[in-house]
């Protein structure tokens, strides 16, 4: 599984471009979300413009197939620097490892100005888990919502 990509100046009428990620050794890539990171918390940004992040579901076939353990999903980013069109993966990747949960999945994350720190909130199995980064990279677990 790849992450499609598309573009569109008015949300009606849309383009559609190469695929922007494609799977790697960490697994297909699946469901997420993306950001715009205005202060360049991530350092991923060049010459003074913020970069696009996207964080995302990496799923290891291979692991989930074997059936040994519930890990066999994480969490990834991929930044942008040329408004989406293009995509480099992290080399840090997973930047959360999964921990012991199976559908450990799709991320939404948003930027949250009273601590000045990315939240984020991961699909674990039957409740939620969120963790918290000032940069994007760096995440901690926070709590748990709703098991």
């Amino acid at each position: 599984m790849h992450w499609g990509h598309a573009v569109s100046t008015d949300l009606v009428h849309w383009e559609h471009l190469p695929i922007a990620l494609y799977p790697d050794e960490h697994g297909l890539i699946f469901s997420g979300s993306a950001v715009v990171d205005w202060q360049n918390t991530s350092g991923f940004g060049k010459d003074n413009k913020p970069p696009l992040v996207a964080i995302f579901t990496y799923h290891d076939l291979e692991k989930e197939r074997a059936g040994l353990e519930d890990d066999f999903q994480t969490q990834g980013i991929a930044y942008s620097n040329d408004k989406g069109r293009t995509w480099t993966k992290y080399e840090g990747n997973p930047v959360i490892a999964n921990p012991g949960v199976r559908d450990f999945r799709d991320p939404k994350v948003i930027w949250h100005e009273e601590t000045k720190k990315w939240i984020m909130v991961v699909t674990a199995l039957d409740h939620l888990m969120i963790y918290g980064a000032e940069n994007l990279r760096d995440w901690s677990l926070l709590s748990k919502f709703g098991k």
